[in-house]
């Protein structure tokens, strides 16, 4: 039923959802581990996925997936239905996406220049900047890292 699952999370009624990459949809199951239903499926429109990397259950009780490929949030009811779809624009490996409890968005990109570094930031709740939280460096052109650290955050 599982075939890669690479993030996991729950609501606030102990149900719990998996992301599973290569299925490209979130699995659901009730807090007895019954599969309820899958949410998304692998296409390029609204509600759909190329390659999701991870997601959170917001406090909002919806589900906002991070499309990294596609540089898209998508967001969801815990039901399943589509609400809405932002652009990350031209932030590369948008991750990590969660929410704040004014519903901003806290989330990491990478920006590759002459100094490589993932920024965690403080976005509104369209994906407007409104603060670098931490830079953290990845390597310093022409040194290449291949063992470059992943911003991680809760």
């Amino acid at each position: 039923m599982l075939l890669n699952p690479t993030d996991v999370d729950a609501d606030g009624a102990g149900n719990i959802y998996i992301l599973d990459r290569t299925a490209v949809n979130i699995k659901v199951f009730d807090r007895q581990g019954k599969f309820i239903r899958a949410i998304g499926k692998k296409g390029q429109g609204p509600g759909e996925f190329q390659n999701p990397s991870d997601f959170h259950v917001t406090s909002k009780e919806e589900i906002l997936v991070c499309d990294s490929p596609s540089r898209r949030l998508l967001l969801f009811k815990l039901d399943g239905e589509f609400l809405k779809e932002l652009s990350a624009g031209k932030m590369w490996m948008f991750t990590r996406a969660q929410t704040d409890s004014k519903g901003n968005i806290v989330g990491s990109h990478t920006i590759m220049d002459r100094e490589a570094r993932s920024v965690l930031v403080r976005f509104t709740s369209s994906l407007e900047p409104l603060y670098t939280i931490a830079p953290v460096p990845i390597a310093r052109y022409p040194v290449i890292n291949p063992y470059f650290p992943l911003l991680y955050f809760e």
